[in-house]
């Protein structure tokens, strides 16, 4: 055992020099290994690279292309011709490899709870079968979970937006049924929104005249609902801020037509981080959560693809079932698909149906295009149509 022991850790030595692998990974399979009497010391490999995973905000990680992934991540983070991944002494046969470390008797299927390791099948564009520890693939299904019953509540009628038809054709006058007004008006009718795009696509444009519509047209008696925008981190709250401030300037291009008292509501809305809208505290634990929601109508998030599963798991339970949530993200983020890709494996369980989900719950659709932006956008929709 203690040969088994010091052989890993020599083995990963090389990966850990060169930053691909952090010690705590290496320390966790060494201690843990001898437990359920592993002492492959390749598996022990494979398995160290499962608990790396989560640190570089991937739910798991396919073994028949970490190296491909570890040379994209070493060169987006090094400013010269870096060429340490290559030189990695990666095992000669990645797919086996990856077989025979999802034969260590630490993995299992995601039935098997004594396990510390989930074999898990991925589907889509990109299938490969996911090497995970058991607690990100619980993270998994507790999100799933909580879209599934985000999606199946039907917003109560105080929350909905009066006379919406309207306020699209104010805000919307030359294209009142484009891309973007059926956009908003989606989001404007449901209780969550993913809006996807790059810089310059228009998630700005789109948030705004959303924010309009139900600052203008929501309750009874006319009272607007409580915003709350937020961001993972705190620069990232102030460019949200900023842009937002911009995008409903008078004086901005394309004009937004609004009362000034929602302009000025507009302009003055806080931007806060994630961590503070929730109230994560220094144990990790959370002030909102599904006991006490965060006490706001509408929650905007910006940066999505910033945001692990675990955070992402707290906001969906933080988050009031009547109130809508809207996230906002890149689409080429390969870290924005970790958590996208996870929806349709996982919300048919979630449904307890054979599909991803039904349509009842449409709250995903696909923009090609926008009236004042040229690239693509993802905005609610059916999530079994959703390209990934």
């Amino acid at each position: 055992m203690t040969d088994a022991r010091e052989q890993f850790m020599a083995r990963a030595r090389p990966f850990v020099e060169a930053g691909v692998l952090a010690e705590s990974d290496v320390h966790a399979i060494a201690l843990t290994a001898p437990r359920f009497g592993e002492h492959d010391v390749e598996r022990m490999l494979g398995l160290a690279f499962a608990v790396r995973a989560p640190r570089v905000s991937h739910p798991g990680v396919d073994l028949r292309a970490v190296s491909r992934q570890i040379d994209v991540e070493t060169a987006e983070s090094s400013d010269n011709d870096d060429e340490r991944a290559v030189q990695l002494p990666w095992p000669a046969e990645l797919a086996a490899w990856a077989e025979h470390t999802f034969g260590s008797p630490m993995v299992g299927g995601p039935r098997d709870k004594l396990k510390p390791f989930v074999r898990q099948l991925r589907t889509g564009s990109a299938a490969a079968t996911l090497l995970l520890t058991r607690r990100m693939y619980v993270e998994q299904v507790r999100v799933a979970q909580a879209l599934a019953g985000r999606m199946a509540t039907e917003l109560p009628p105080h929350e909905r937006v009066r006379d919406l038809e309207g306020t699209l054709q104010r805000l919307f006058p030359d294209d009142r049924d484009g891309e973007a007004a059926r956009a908003v008006r989606l989001a404007a009718t449901r209780s969550l929104a993913l809006i996807v795009g790059g810089p310059g696509t228009g998630k700005t444009y789109s948030v705004t005249r959303l924010l309009a519509a139900l600052l203008e047209g929501q309750g009874p008696a006319g009272a607007p609902p409580t915003v709350a925008p937020a961001a993972p981190t705190g620069k990232a709250a102030a460019r949200m801020r900023e842009a937002i401030r911009e995008a409903t300037d008078a004086h901005a291009r394309p004009s937004l037509d609004v009362p000034d008292a929602i302009r000025a509501r507009l302009q003055s809305l806080p931007a806060t981080t994630l961590h503070r809208l929730i109230g994560i505290r220094p144990d990790g634990s959370a002030r909102h959560g599904v006991e006490s929601p965060i006490p706001a109508q509408v929650v905007i998030v910006d940066e999505v693809s910033m945001v692990d599963l675990t955070l992402m798991r707290q906001l969906l339970e933080a988050v009031h079932p009547s109130a809508r949530l809207v996230l906002l993200g890149d689409r080429e983020d390969a870290r924005l698909l970790a958590f996208v890709e996870i929806i349709p494996r996982q919300l048919g369980a979630a449904l307890n149906t054979g599909h991803s989900i039904q349509h009842k719950h449409r709250c995903f659709s696909h923009m090609q295009r926008a009236e004042y932006f040229a690239d693509k956008i993802l905005i609610t929709g059916n999530i079994n149509q959703v390209d990934l």
